[in-house]
């Protein structure tokens, strides 16, 4: 049986929604152009979500030895380290960005509030740059050396 490593549990508000996508979308070339068409995108992808999941969004994301679990109310589903290609932090999330040939790029959403038992930020993301063998966060300690 898989060790449990770390836990992230939250709900998916419309307010983490909406920095998700102000993050991902305002990087855009033209965004004063596509800021309202994207605002509007957002508002419709949430109400999706809770078409989908119900009103109540809960995301349970496990990582452990061998795997990272994902459960979004009854959906589930596994993805291994070696899909981590880099990651994002907004204000209160840490954005995982997924990518592997053959499979469409995903994202996974952690809230840094969310996680079981408040292990430090700076430790988790040591053991993500460990598990994936690449230097997905830069670290403050490495920062601080530079």
């Amino acid at each position: 049986m898989a060790k449990l490593i770390y836990e992230n549990r939250f709900l998916l508000t419309r307010k983490l929604h909406k920095e998700y996508y102000r993050a991902q979308y305002m990087k855009m070339r033209f965004r004063r152009l596509f800021y309202f068409g994207y605002r509007f995108r957002e508002w419709i992808n949430y109400r999706e979500l809770q078409v989908q999941h119900d009103k109540a969004i809960v995301n349970l994301v496990r990582f452990q030895s061998d795997n990272v679990h994902v459960k979004v109310n009854q959906t589930a589903f596994s993805f291994h380290y070696d899909t981590i290609v880099g990651a994002e932090e907004t204000e209160e999330l840490i954005v995982l960005k997924l990518r592997k040939e053959g499979m469409a790029e995903h994202v996974q959403l952690l809230w840094k509030n969310g996680f079981v038992g408040k292990p430090p930020l700076e430790e988790f993301k040591a053991y993500i740059n460990k598990r994936t063998g690449k230097s997905i966060f830069v670290l403050e300690e490495a920062a601080e050396e530079s």
